[in-house]
């Protein structure tokens, strides 16, 4: 919720920004086999077809609910691709 009120406020302020603005929400980060570790590229097929805590893998979880593992690779992010990084926790 703090990433959404900061584009929110940036929003009703007209500030620009020089760079874009992108929110990315983890779920279990945490706690889970995965996470933020796809942002990085460091999840592989290997990683999908590890149990979860239900009765699905990780990989049939994520179809379960409508994503696409096969897809998770798009969403790696290079050396160089941010110009910075602001992980909040509560």
């Amino acid at each position: 919720m703090s990433a959404i009120e900061v584009a929110r406020s940036l929003d009703e302020a007209d500030y620009v920004l020089d760079h874009p603005l992108e929110i990315v929400v983890w779920s279990n980060e945490e706690g889970g086999k995965t996470g933020s570790r796809s942002y990085n590229g460091s999840v592989g097929q290997r990683d999908f077809q590890l149990e979860s805590l239900g009765d699905k893998t990780i990989g049939e979880g994520i179809r379960y609910i409508g994503g696409n593992p096969d897809l998770v690779t798009e969403n790696t992010r290079q050396p160089g691709d941010m110009a910075a990084h602001l992980e909040l926790h509560y």
